[in-house]
């Protein structure tokens, strides 16, 4: 290996770990906020949001629920890490994929945080059941994904001398993204198949 793609390879995986950790943050404030929207009394108290909730567990006690499609948990499982994926390539990735990971937190917050306000005693199971699973399977790979996007999207550097390091990061970047919608695409099938007979089972 040459010592200048060495190099560059090696300030690409420092910029990736820092990354990591800015993203880890703006992934937190979100979901702080996602918390605290969902636990005003205007919000967990609204007549949509209760009659939601009394459906869905209507739905599940009877044995009634029927499994999202599987289109639908494909759009759950990818909507967030192919949007980082395809940022990557961009410059404006640079700022796009801080407000994505800060939406995804606050997101995900939000919809853990409102079951747990307005579900009861039910509430903890039905989160662990309904996120637990895709916070397990996509969160890594977004995070991976998501740090590594924003080091590319920055560049290893300007000049010639940098051109073959951003290729080879492009290349890489790509059989990541492969890697991960293998996982992505396993945990949404066995969501698919097997979430509505565990939900009707546990409550």
């Amino acid at each position: 290996m040459k010592r200048g793609t060495f190099h560059g390879r090696v300030i690409l995986a420092d910029r990736s770990f820092l990354l990591t950790l800015f993203l880890a943050s703006c992934f937190f404030f979100g979901a702080l906020l996602g918390n605290r929207v969902a636990g005003m009394e205007e919000v967990y108290r609204s007549a949509e949001l209760q009659e939601f909730l009394s459906s869905f567990l209507m739905l599940v006690r009877s044995g009634q629920l029927e499994p999202a499609s599987f289109g639908a948990a494909l759009f759950s499982y990818f909507k967030y890490p192919i949007l980082v994926f395809g940022l990557s390539f961009l410059t404006i990735g640079i700022f796009f994929i801080p407000i994505v990971t800060f939406y995804q937190g606050f997101m995900f917050s939000f919809a853990v945080s409102a079951f747990l306000y307005t579900a009861g005693e039910h509430g903890l199971v039905l989160a662990l059941l309904l996120f637990g699973l895709r916070c397990i399977v996509v969160l890594p790979c977004y995070f991976w994904l998501a740090s590594s996007g924003m080091a590319l999207a920055v560049g290893p550097g300007s000049g010639s001398k940098a051109r073959p390091v951003d290729e080879r990061a492009r290349s890489d970047a790509v059989w990541r993204f492969i890697f991960c919608s293998l996982i992505l695409f396993a945990g949404a099938a066995f969501e698919h198949l097997v979430l509505a007979g565990v939900l009707s089972a546990v409550c």
